[in-house]
């Protein structure tokens, strides 16, 4: 006879609120933690005032290949005048597509000081933010705080994760069981026992895994960032 297997959930999310290290951290030192990708092929006016403000701003005219933006976890793209080479005819927009298909942990925030048609919102769709460049300064700066802050929740990308396993018809209990380790690893400040109870697991649902501790949530746990 055949016993169920019994799954052991010691924690849940609610179990990183009462951790003292996963307070918010500072947003000014976030601002300097964290690399930002500005993708424009003019000048980026609120540039300076960012950088004024300790953001961590690099600016690349260009990209023609998607894996150029691998090292930055938020990403700023100018709709136009970028990406030609990728997509001539919705430059920009398609690149902002390709780049959360290749890496949807990243933030990615589109921008433009021009109109689009319609025909542009199923790339635009992809981008976490959609912007002007004509944004007051101010609320550029209020719009980056807090997508550098849900960079490093944990609880917050966790729930990403979650939903992303249920997407791939993970059982609830085994999602409780992946939630429980997860949580035992941010509070060991270590993922070598969550990263290995995952290995046996379906190849969907192990990339899935794998992406998130490479992510700069998990970095920031460990004290890589």
């Amino acid at each position: 006879m055949n016993l169920p297997q019994i799954e052991i959930i010691k924690y849940t999310l609610d179990d990183l609120r009462t951790i003292e290290n996963f307070k918010d951290e500072g947003i000014l030192k976030l601002r300097t933690m964290i690399d930002i990708l500005v993708i424009d092929d003019e000048v980026f006016e609120p540039g300076d005032f960012l950088t004024k403000n300790n953001f961590r701003l690099t600016y690349k005219n260009n990209i023609d290949n998607v894996r150029d933006v691998s090292e930055y976890p938020i990403i700023m793209c100018d709709i136009r005048g970028v990406g030609k080479e990728l997509n001539e005819e919705y430059q920009g927009a398609y690149l902002i597509k390709e780049i959360k298909t290749s890496y949807p942990d990243k933030t990615v925030i589109a921008y433009t000081a021009s109109q689009y048609d319609a025909t542009y919102n199923k790339f635009l769709s992809y981008a976490d933010e959609l912007l002007t460049k004509g944004l007051a300064l101010e609320d550029w700066v209020s719009i980056l705080d807090v997508n550098l802050k849900k960079m490093i929740d944990p609880m917050y990308q966790w729930c990403d994760v979650r939903n992303k396993l249920f997407d791939k018809g993970l059982s609830t209990i085994k999602v409780a069981k992946l939630e429980s380790d997860y949580v035992e690893a941010c509070k060991k400040k270590d993922f070598k026992v969550f990263e290995k109870n995952t290995k046996n697991m379906e190849s969907e649902i192990r990339s899935i895994i794998i992406e998130f501790l490479s992510s700069s949530t998990v970095k920031w746990i460990k004290g890589a960032i």
